[in-house]
């Protein structure tokens, strides 16, 4: 319903959110010493081809990257077991 009414600039907006949050996420990780520098390098630079992305054409793999490094990221925190967080 929502969707149909807003329309692509609401994809557009999430889409574009999607990459703003990742990147700050790659950004704030080794800062918060939850993962190491190299996996979080790995997330900010697949985000690079996934500007380019688009559904309609070839295009559509310059996701993969960004993909793959989103499942390395995942397999680093499944390594290192829990965490307790200090407040």
């Amino acid at each position: 319903g929502l969707l149909m009414f807003l329309g692509w600039p609401a994809l557009l907006l999430g889409y574009y959110g999607f990459l703003l949050i990742a990147l700050a996420v790659g950004a704030a990780g080794p800062r918060a010493g939850l993962w190491p520098a190299w996996a979080s390098a790995a997330l900010v630079l697949s985000l690079l081809p996934a500007l380019s992305f688009n559904t309609e054409d070839d295009r559509a793999w310059l996701i993969v990257p960004l993909g793959i490094a989103v499942l390395v990221l995942g397999l680093v925190l499944l390594g290192r077991g829990p965490r307790r967080i200090a407040v």
